[in-house]
C-alpha cells in the first residue's frame, strides 16, 4: 500500500466517523426535542383535564359540605354521623363518587406520566389533599369492600403531600 492510498483510507475512515458522530449528535438532538415536546403536551392535557372538572369539583363540594353541614376547604375527616349519612343517602353518596373519582381519574393520569402533578399542585393541591383527607372515612369503609379502592388516588394525594411539605 502505498503512501497516497494510505492517506485517502485513512480520509475514508476519519469521514466515516465523522458522519456516525455527526448521525449521533442529530439523535440526541431530536431526543431533546421529542421530550420537551411531551413535557409541554404533558402539562397541556394537565390545564385541559382541570379545566373540564374545576367548575363541577367546586360545585359537588360546595353541595356536599352544605348538605352534611361541614366547614368548605378543610381537610379535617368528617365524623361518624357524616359517614353514616353518606352511606344512607343515595344522593350524598353520589358525590362523593364524583368527587373521589376526579381525583382518582387525576392519580391515574399522573400514574401514567399523562398529567403533570406539579401543574396540579399549583392548581388546587391543597384542596385536592383536603378533599381526600375529609372523606378519607369513606374511602376506608369502602375499602372493607374492596382495598385497592382509591389506590391511585391515594399515591396521587401522597405525592402531592410531598411536594406541599416540600
Amino acid at each position: 500500500m502505498s503512501f497516497e492510498e494510505f492517506i485517502l483510507e485513512m480520509v475514508k475512515i476519519f469521514g466515516v466517523a465523522f458522519g456516525f458522530c455527526l448521525v449521533i449528535m442529530r439523535l440526541k438532538q431530536t431526543d431533546k426535542i421529542f421530550n420537551a415536546d411531551h413535557e409541554r403536551r404533558k402539562k397541556e392535557s394537565t390545564l385541559n383535564a382541570y379545566n373540564a372538572i374545576r367548575d363541577s369539583l367546586r360545585e359537588v363540594s360546595g353541595e356536599l359540605n352544605s348538605s352534611l353541614g361541614l366547614v368548605a376547604n378543610s381537610g379535617t375527616p368528617i365524623s361518624y354521623k357524616s359517614l353514616e349519612r353518606i352511606v344512607s343517602e343515595k344522593s350524598h353518596r353520589d358525590k362523593l363518587i364524583i368527587l373521589l373519582g376526579y381525583i382518582q381519574r387525576l392519580g391515574v393520569g399522573v400514574k401514567h406520566d399523562i398529567y403533570d402533578i406539579n401543574v396540579l399542585s399549583d392548581l388546587s393541591g391543597g384542596t385536592f389533599i383536603n378533599i381526600f383527607k375529609r372523606y378519607e372515612p369513606y374511602i376506608l369503609n369502602v375499602r372493607k369492600q374492596n382495598g385497592s379502592f382509591y389506590a391511585e388516588a391515594d399515591d396521587f394525594i401522597n405525592k402531592l403531600s410531598g411536594i406541599k411539605n416540600s
